[in-house]
């Protein structure tokens, strides 16, 4: 989990600071972080938008 950490916060720095995504948008940034993180994160950004 160590490893994961960092990126898992610069991750949800980002959705954080584009909240105001167009909602096409929105719901492929989610995609894009399931092949690279897993479905944890995942959640945790459809919880931020």
């Amino acid at each position: 989990m160590a490893p994961l950490e960092p990126f898992m916060a610069g991750t949800y720095g980002s959705i954080t600071s584009n909240v105001h995504l167009p909602v096409a948008t929105a719901p492929i940034v989610p995609m894009v972080t399931l092949k690279s993180n897993g479905s944890i994160v995942t959640i945790a950004i459809y919880g931020t938008i």
